[in-house]
C-alpha cells in the first residue's frame, strides 16, 4: 500500500471536517476556492456613533451593504424615522413600545 493511499484513508478530525466543503474526505484546492466564495465579513466596531443602528459601537443590523465608496448603505441618523425594506425597523418599534409603557406607568 502506498503512502498516498494511507494518507487518504485517515479520517478528518476536529475542525478539518468544516474545511472539507465538497465532502470528499480531503482538503484540497476546491475546498479553499469554495471558502473564498463563502467569505464572511464581520464588522466589530462601528464608528458611526450617530447611526440609528449603532448600539455601544456595534452595528445591530443582521446584514450591512456597502457602497463602492465603502460607506454603509443602511446608515440613518438617530432620531429620524427609519425604514428597512419597506418596514419599520425593530429598534424603532421597541423604542415606541417602551415609551408607551412608560406613559402608562406614569398615568397610574
Amino acid at each position: 500500500m502506498s503512502w498516498e493511499a494511507i494518507v487518504k484513508k485517515k479520517p478528518l478530525v476536529g475542525g478539518q471536517k468544516k474545511l472539507d466543503k465538497d465532502k470528499d474526505g480531503d482538503i484540497d484546492g476546491d475546498d479553499f476556492a469554495e471558502m473564498r466564495k463563502e467569505a464572511e465579513c464581520r464588522i466589530s466596531i462601528c464608528e458611526a456613533t450617530d447611526c440609528q443602528h449603532n448600539e455601544m459601537r456595534k452595528c445591530t443590523l443582521p446584514e450591512v451593504n456597502l457602497s463602492r465608496a465603502a460607506t454603509c448603505m443602511s446608515y440613518s441618523k438617530k432620531g429620524s424615522p427609519e425604514t428597512v425594506t419597506g418596514r419599520i425597523s425593530p429598534s424603532l418599534i421597541d423604542r415606541a413600545t417602551r415609551n408607551l409603557n412608560e406613559e402608562k406607568r406614569m398615568r397610574r
